[in-house]
């Protein structure tokens, strides 16, 4: 259990260096907000401020649980159970989901960075974040019904 509680203390220490790189993002894109009337603009600078809220609020949430799992052992063990349990296991791997993870926060990040230089780029990235995440979803669903 001390090699899990380690792990969580990374987890946090990685979460909040996210969360506040994600801040100093978001502060900038405040910061620089183009006052123009064309509407693919808008569009971007929303998407990039959307984009970085909401990783930001998954790095939120992930210092809020494994913070409360450290300070609360009946709930530590709760989170053991369910990230070493067979099954979620199985449904994690077979969904791919730590890739497609990645492949989401690369194409969140890609998308939110191409909103600076060139609009065609930063829509394709938009279009194909949601098909990843529409194909990971339906993978979740597949296996969680099936496993």
């Amino acid at each position: 259990m001390n090699d899990f509680k380690q792990a969580l203390k990374k987890r946090v220490i990685v979460a909040v260096t996210f969360f506040c790189g994600f801040l100093a993002v978001f502060l900038f894109l405040l910061w620089q907000k183009n006052n123009t009337a064309d509407h693919v603009a808008e569009f971007i600078n929303g998407y990039q401020v959307g984009g970085v809220c909401g990783l930001a609020v998954f790095a939120l949430m992930g210092i809020v649980r494994y913070g409360r799992a450290l300070r609360n052992n009946d709930y530590l063990k709760k989170l053991y159970i369910y990230e070493t349990d067979e099954r979620n296991r199985l449904i994690f791997e077979k969904a791919g989901s730590l890739g497609m993870n990645i492949v989401i926060f690369s194409l969140i990040s890609a998308a939110i960075i191409a909103g600076f230089y060139n609009e065609i780029v930063a829509l394709t990235l938009i279009v194909a974040t949601i098909g990843v995440g529409i194909i990971r979803l339906t993978l979740k669903l597949y296996y969680g019904r099936r496993y």
